[in-house]
């Protein structure tokens, strides 16, 4: 398991969200407090960061290493993961 329905978080008013990055891909990404199926990697970063005042770390899937979104924190301790939407195995209930 990636991460769960009641996992769901709104980020800047919001659990889905549409971004592009400065090579020009487009990504839908929905908002979850939790995601044990993904380890991060790399160094954190706020370059091109989507959401402002938070580093980011790539998240990947533990399981098979697919990039499955990214890791968003702040200084505080906050964090959340945004997931790309079209790379989850969604269940039955959707976790969109």
């Amino acid at each position: 398991m990636i991460t769960a329905r009641s996992w769901r978080v709104a980020v800047a008013g919001s659990h889905r969200h549409v971004f592009a990055n400065p090579h020009g891909h487009v990504f839908e990404i929905g908002c979850f407090a939790a995601a044990p199926g993904c380890a991060v990697v790399g160094s954190a970063t706020s370059d091109f960061s989507w959401f402002p005042g938070m580093l980011w770390q790539v998240a990947v899937c533990v399981a098979c290493g697919l990039h499955l979104g990214w890791r968003y924190a702040r200084d505080d301790d906050s964090a959340f993961f945004g997931l790309i939407l079209d790379r989850l195995l969604l269940a039955p209930d959707n976790l969109a």
